[in-house]
């Protein structure tokens, strides 16, 4: 059975082309997984206005709901 990964980054400069890693998608033809850095999150925290860090947040915990329900 084949597994795969895919990291999740998020850009922090166009201009520079910097990026951060703040999550991991894992799955093969049974399990799917999408973890997620509580800790990264928290740096970037410095990076974005309340707003879009709620934002954010809020997206990378209903996906990883919709995407790994049971853990």
């Amino acid at each position: 059975m084949k597994s795969f990964f895919s990291i999740l980054y998020l850009p922090l400069s166009a201009d520079l082309q910097e990026k951060i890693s703040v999550g991991l998608f894992m799955f093969n033809e049974q399990v799917k997984i999408f973890k997620f850095s509580e800790e990264k999150l928290q740096l970037l925290k410095g990076f974005l206005s309340s707003q879009r860090y709620g934002h954010l947040k809020s997206y990378l915990t209903h996906l990883k709901n919709d995407i790994d329900p049971g853990v």
